[in-house]
């Protein structure tokens, strides 16, 4: 299963990009963010299997990556769905109007309808497991999360060290790789080519260390 993907944006088609890894394979991803020809972008990855090929879904963190699959859990939400309320909504903004019971706010996400809105109120109300690991997804070492603190060096540092560890890696030795890339980051200019701002570049970073 494909989980991270890091390289160049080759192709941009409405809302799917190719992505060019250094070995030269292209990979065509379900993106909904702004994006230009050759920028550079490491993305964590759903991979849906279907019939007729596998969908690969783009996401900027793990957290995101981690709402599109507790999101499909829910009866009658597929990948499309779950893709659109994740694009369209932050991370808080979903948690707290499923918890609430605010259907409203999905129906503003094209693609759900009331039914939709009503099916994810039921499943929260009458499912504690997901209703649970929803409200987990707001908590990091205990305090809740806030937008900004995606870009904080230690929120940085444990999704990269999160993502690694799905991926096959050992934390022990993950964990030190990225507190001295952070440390090294923190050196450079803020518009410095180098300076690691998101946990998709700690990611790549680590990942370019192991296998040198």
């Amino acid at each position: 299963m494909i989980a991270f993907l890091s390289g160049e944006v080759e192709i941009i088609d409405q809302e799917t990009i190719i992505l060019k890894l250094a070995s030269g394979i292209g990979y065509q991803i379900i993106f909904k963010a702004d994006v230009d020809l050759s920028d550079i972008h490491a993305l964590f990855i759903s991979e849906i299997y279907k019939d007729n090929g596998n969908e690969l879904y783009g996401h900027r963190t793990l957290q995101e990556k981690k709402l599109f699959s507790l999101l499909m859990k829910i009866k009658g939400i597929g990948s499309k769905s779950a893709y659109a309320i994740v694009s369209h909504l932050d991370l808080q903004m979903i948690v707290n109007a499923l918890i609430t019971g605010r259907s409203d706010v999905f129906k503003a996400v094209p693609g759900i309808g009331g039914k939709t809105a009503s099916q994810m109120m039921y499943a929260i109300n009458n499912e504690s497991r997901l209703r649970k690991a929803f409200q987990e997804l707001l908590l990091i070492e205990g305090s809740p999360l806030k937008e900004e603190s995606n870009s904080s060096p230690y929120f940085i540092i444990q999704e990269a060290v999160s993502a690694c560890k799905e991926l096959g890696f050992d934390e022990r030795v993950v964990l030190p790789i990225a507190q001295e890339l952070q440390a090294q980051s923190t050196l450079v200019e803020a518009n410095g080519s180098n300076r690691i701002v998101t946990s998709g570049q700690m990611v790549s970073k680590i990942l370019k260390r192991l296998q040198s």
